[in-house]
This record gives structure tokens, C-alpha cells and sequence, in this order.
């Protein structure tokens, strides 16, 4: 978790640098590139973590919201969408993901060895069975965590999507739009 100033100070330095035409080599040293001066600036996968079922996670500095919180994930998108649309050095932005999916949980090796146990136990006790069709699915709503062990990857999924597993809008979705409708 950082500091939303840090991030768009940030992204608003990268930026300038490629417009200078300065980039990085492949150990971080900044180097000279006329290759890249003035060529367009992207912001990608940028964004934060959100868990569609925490609406407060009262474990970051001085108790205050943190890390996997909505809250969180729609002041971090909020703030990278207002660093992209305001800095004319920057020429685009996309978000991590649109939606939150099922992830392996292989650890450190890969290619993932599937077989028994592969999940590791990261799947997260449902508070009822998921639908298996879609007209179960608007009859019986969406499954909802009811505990997650936080992790790398709280219920074997990346939460970093603006839509949840299934497909629920969370608040940076909407204030995405707001923000780019805005804009037009």
C-alpha cells in the first residue's frame, strides 16, 4: 500500500522523462534514448485490489482502511484516471483488469502441475452453493465470501478487477466512468 501522492508524482515524472527522451536500461540506470523523445506515454496496470464483500479493513496505518478495502482500490483508480486525463504527456491508461478471476496457486513454480490440492486451500467458504446457470445465477444472486485467509491472492482470485468474479460493478467502476464521461 502507498501513498496516492507518491503514485501520481509518480506516473506525472514518467511521463516527462519519456517526453525528454529518457528511459531506463535494463538495471534501472536512466539513460539518453532519441528513439523515445516525445513519443506517447501509457499507464498500464496500474490500479489496486479490491475485494467485492470488504467494505472496511481496519488494518493499515493508524487503523484505518487498507489494503483490499473497495475504498481503497477506487481512491488508487481514482487517482492514476485523474493523473491520465490531466497530464497531455500521457496518452492512455488500462486499468489491471475489468473483472476479478479465478487465479492458480502455484507458488513460485511454473509451469503450474495440476493434480489434488493444486488450489492450496485459497478457495473461500461460499455463503451458499455457486449457481451453475445463469438463470440460477439472477434467481439466486452471487455467491458471497464469508471468510478469506488474506494472502497473496485472498480466495485463489485477483481482485483487481472494476468488476468482481461475477461480474458485480464495484465503486471504481462507476467512478471510472463518472471520471472519463466527465472528460468527454
Amino acid at each position: 500500500m502507498g501513498s496516492l501522492t507518491a503514485e501520481a508524482a509518480h506516473w506525472n515524472g514518467c511521463a516527462a522523462d519519456v517526453r525528454r527522451g529518457l528511459t531506463y536500461d535494463g538495471v534501472g540506470k536512466p539513460e539518453r534514448n532519441l528513439h523515445t523523445k516525445g513519443k506517447p506515454f501509457t499507464i498500464s496496470e496500474t490500479g489496486a485490489g479490491g475485494i467485492y464483500e470488504w467494505s472496511e479493513n481496519k488494518t493499515g496505518p493508524d487503523g484505518k482502511d487498507a489494503k483490499w478495502t473497495l475504498k481503497y482500490q477506487a481512491e488508487v483508480i481514482a487517482q492514476d484516471v485523474d493523473v491520465a486525463l490531466a497530464n497531455d504527456n500521457i496518452s492512455g491508461i488500462a486499468l489491471w483488469h475489468f473483472y476479478d478471476f479465478k487465479v492458480d496457486n502455484c507458488g513460485a513454480t511454473w509451469p503450474c502441475k495440476h493434480g489434488a490440492g493444486q488450489e492450496n486451500g485459497t478457495h473461500c467458504p461460499y455463503d451458499h452453493a455457486p449457481p451453475e446457470t445463469l438463470a440460477a445465477l439472477a434467481s439466486e444472486g452471487a455467491p458471497n465470501c464469508s471468510a478469506y485467509v488474506v494472502n497473496g491472492r485472498p480466495g485463489g482470485e485477483n481482485h483487481k478487477g472494476s468488476l468482481d468474479f461475477w461480474r458485480r460493478p464495484k465503486p471504481a467502476f462507476y467512478e471510472t466512468a463518472a471520471k472519463y464521461k466527465a472528460a468527454n
